[in-house]
């Protein structure tokens, strides 16, 4: 069963969409890896409006410590 990996930032639920499992972990900037669940959960979740979708490869400080919504601009990020 494939399985997508949730990150977070103390405040918000997401995606890293462009990084591998341990790529996508910094603790100096608080990003952890927070589970692993099934696509369908992570569909779930995002319908809901608990996960975000982040597409992009860039300095993660940028996701480091905001409330992530569908309507923000990142300079180096997508987020659906």
């Amino acid at each position: 069963m494939e399985t997508t990996r949730i990150y977070t930032n103390g405040i918000s639920l997401f995606t890293l969409e462009n990084y591998d499992k341990t790529a996508g972990v910094c603790h100096p900037l608080n990003i952890t890896l927070h589970s692993e669940v099934s696509k369908l959960t992570a569909r779930a979740m995002h319908e809901r409006g608990q996960l975000h979708y982040v597409f992009g490869i860039g300095d993660r400080k940028e996701l480091s410590g905001v409330a992530l919504n569908r309507k923000m601009k990142l300079e180096n990020f997508e987020i659906s």
